[in-house]
Parts: structure tokens; C-alpha cells; sequence
């Protein structure tokens, strides 16, 4: 059978469901750039504590040069999230299936809480000092 527009339903459903897998891969990208970026500020903190125990005075590396190389991943791993998003939007409405097709604010919700963490591990990074 076939819907209104002359497509079969199982196509439009596996159109569907392949935009949704790609828009997951994209949110998973953007999460682990967060989680990388957090791990680098983390383990730049060890190092510092680290030479600081073994009596090494000037640690090789500066703290604030790990911190802005940790910023950066989050920011990053935030627009990754949002531009997941947008594509996915966009390529629903360039192939003309959104209609008759589940919504997908679950899906779009969590770009945005994706993004709000970022900009949350950014207060944190940026505020938070040991």
C-alpha cells in the first residue's frame, strides 16, 4: 500500500529511522568531545599536583593552556549537538517525509539538554578552581 504521496510506507519509515540513527551518532559525537574535554582539564589537574609532589617547579604546559584547550572540546561538543539537530531537521524537510512520520521532539529535546550541559561544563571549567 501506499501513503498519500505515492511512497510505501516502509521507505518512508526506514527514511525515518536512518535520520534518527544519523542524528544519535551526532549527539554521541558532541557528548564525547564534552566527556574529552572534562578528562583533559581533570587529568591537567593531576599533572599539576603531580610536579608539585615530585618537586618539579614550572610543570612543561601551562594550566590555562589545558583549560582552553578543554573549553574549546565542550563548546565544540555543544554546537556538534545542535548542529545535529539542524541537519537532521533540515534533511527531513528536503526529502518531503516528515509527514505521516513519528515526531521527533524527544529527539530534538536532547540536543538541547546536550547543549545546556555543554554551556553548564563551561561555567564549571571556567569558575571552578583547585
Amino acid at each position: 500500500m501506499s501513503d498519500m504521496s505515492g511512497r510505501d510506507p516502509d521507505s518512508v519509515m526506514r527514511s525515518h529511522l536512518a535520520r534518527e540513527r544519523t542524528f544519535l551518532s551526532w549527539l554521541r559525537t558532541a557528548i564525547a568531545f564534552m566527556a574529552f574535554g572534562i578528562a583533559l582539564e581533570k587529568f591537567s589537574l593531576f599533572l599539576q599536583y603531580a610536579a608539585i609532589e615530585v618537586g618539579v617547579q614550572r610543570p612543561v604546559g601551562s594550566p590555562i593552556d589545558a583549560q582552553v584547550l578543554a573549553l574549546t572540546l565542550i563548546i565544540l561538543g555543544g554546537v556538534i549537538a545542535i548542529a545535529g539537530a539542524i541537519r537532521t531537521e533540515r534533511w527531513a524537510r528536503c526529502t518531503g517525509t516528515v509527514e505521516n512520520q513519528p515526531r521527533s521532539g524527544a529527539l530534538l529535546s536532547l540536543s538541547g539538554i546536550a547543549a545546556l550541559i555543554s554551556v553548564m561544563l563551561t561555567v564549571h571549567v571556567l569558575f571552578t578552581h583547585y
